[in-house]
């Protein structure tokens, strides 16, 4: 946690504006080098990250709150442990 900030879970329904403000794209190599500061933040800020390989979206990293209710909505069962 930064040092005097207190930050507070974004809602599951502010997770994805329709514009895309609120998310970060990087390269897959961006994101071995921040992996865990991406980890760390997406709870709190609820800001999706787009991975890309050369250019094109290939995965997309969000809060294990986020998935975990998303996944409740789709009807799709249990959550994993």
């Amino acid at each position: 946690m930064l040092s005097g900030v207190r930050i507070e879970p974004v809602p599951v329904t502010k997770l994805h504006g329709t514009d895309g403000s609120m998310t970060e794209r990087m390269s897959v190599r961006q994101l071995c080098d921040n992996l865990g500061h991406r980890i760390g933040v997406a709870p709190f800020t609820g800001e999706p990250t787009i991975v890309e390989r050369h250019g094109e979206p290939r995965a997309v990293l969000v809060s294990y709150t986020w998935w975990a209710e998303w996944r409740d909505q789709e009807g799709q069962g249990t959550v994993a442990p």
